[in-house]
């Protein structure tokens, strides 16, 4: 977000008459149709059908071995299916971390973004009557303190954790 604003700010500098929005969504709808032209389709089922038949290819094998154990389990009069989930019981505990540490760094990001939104705001402030300007300085602070509380307490369940 803040490359794009700064190239915005760019754009806008060196170009005055050029608008940035335009020009993205100029090029974003240029890469779109480009990703969906006749050919590049057609190469992309291409190359999914040779993954495809490569791994049947490389399965059948196994897929041979498992279909003779079945068809002797099913002669004895029983059949066995075992299932097993541990890799994917590992890989939900995994995006569950992944997903835990990011929604933490959104919130800081966020408070973070609101400290320099305040901040910025300092010009604003000194034209503010005196109340109103205290008012906004404490929640300043109030909001440094949460963001930098949440930070230390996830500083502590990150070392606790190594």
């Amino acid at each position: 977000m803040k490359s794009l604003m700064q190239t915005e700010t760019t754009v806008t500098l060196l170009a005055p008459q050029l608008s940035f929005f335009d020009l993205a969504v100029d090029e974003i709808k240029g890469v779109f149709l480009e990703q969906f032209q006749e050919k590049a389709l057609a190469e992309k089922a291409k190359q999914q059908m040779l993954r495809t038949t490569k791994g049947v290819v490389l399965g059948m094998p196994v897929w041979q071995e498992a279909a003779s154990k079945w068809m002797t389990q099913l002669e004895n009069g029983r059949f066995v299916l075992e299932i097993d989930a541990s890799d994917v019981d590992r890989k939900m505990d995994e995006l569950q971390n992944n997903l835990d540490r990011n929604v933490r760094r959104l919130v800081i990001t966020l408070l973070l973004i609101g400290l320099l939104a305040i901040a910025s705001n300092a010009p604003v402030l000194a034209n503010m009557p005196h109340t109103q300007a205290m008012w906004a300085i404490s929640l300043l602070g109030i909001l440094t303190f949460v963001a930098l509380f949440y930070l230390g307490v996830i500083m502590w369940e990150a070392w606790r954790k190594r």
